[in-house]
């Protein structure tokens, strides 16, 4: 079994990656045009990029 992370608050990968939490990929809602988003879009954009591993 592959350990996943689903969350719905963006802040939770920048967090495991830097932890080096033992997971393997993230599931992040998006919505690209922003409505009912607790954050920006492209801030949630730019943490996806950025992860250390695939969302």
């Amino acid at each position: 079994m592959i350990p996943g992370l689903s969350t719905h608050m963006p802040e939770t990968i920048v967090y495991a990656d830097n932890t080096g939490l033992d997971v393997e990929s993230y599931t992040q809602i998006y919505n690209s045009s922003g409505f009912l988003m607790q954050v920006e879009a492209d801030w949630i954009m730019r943490i996806i990029q950025e992860a250390k591993k695939p969302v």
